[in-house]
């Protein structure tokens, strides 16, 4: 149809540099996409699947990404600032140099994530799960992450400033600095 090409067309722009404001990628297909050095503002990508993705370079500005699908991707030095990614899937997913400031990513899961050198600030990770997910020289300044599940979940060099941990669940966490 003539909306389906379209919307390739607007995906395959979007998987070049660039900066793109107000697009729809609601339940887009984006399975095993390179992403690098784009800027998007305002858009929405609400189960929307990125498994396998490769995002680097990247700022996502007041994007809505609730329900994302990130199982397994990758993304180095990118930003979520004032996104909403509640519900959203990041199992398995390998964060290095990630900036997450002012979001809500509340009853997300982060199953056997691997993660360095990242920065939270400002933002809701209630409910979330963190099991198996190995943390590591990684801030966390004033994060809301109360009844979240650390279950096996390590967090090695990491700083936890200002944020809240009240009825975690962490049998088998490791904590070390």
């Amino acid at each position: 149809s003539e909306a389906r090409r379209q919307k390739e067309v607007i995906v395959t722009a979007v998987l070049q540099p660039g900066e793109y404001v107000d697009i729809d990628f609601s339940r887009t297909q984006l399975i095993k996409r390179s992403i690098r050095g784009s800027v998007l503002k305002q858009s929405k990508f609400q189960g929307c699947d990125m498994s396998g993705c490769e995002i680097e370079d990247c700022v996502f500005a007041e994007c809505d990404l609730g329900s994302v699908n990130l199982n397994g991707a990758t993304l180095r030095n990118v930003s979520f600032n004032g996104c909403d990614l509640q519900q959203g899937a990041f199992s398995a997913v390998r964060l290095s140099a990630v900036r997450i400031s002012q979001c809500n990513v509340s009853r997300s899961v982060f199953a056997e994530a691997v993660a360095s050198d990242c920065r939270l600030e400002s933002s809701e990770l209630t409910h979330v799960s963190m099991s198996g997910a190995k943390w590591s020289g990684s801030e966390f300044e004033g994060v809301e992450m109360s009844e979240s599940i650390w279950t096996d979940a390590a967090s090695i060099n990491c700083s936890f400033s200002a944020s809240v941990m009240a009825r975690v669940s962490g049998e088998g966490a490791r904590f070390e600095n």
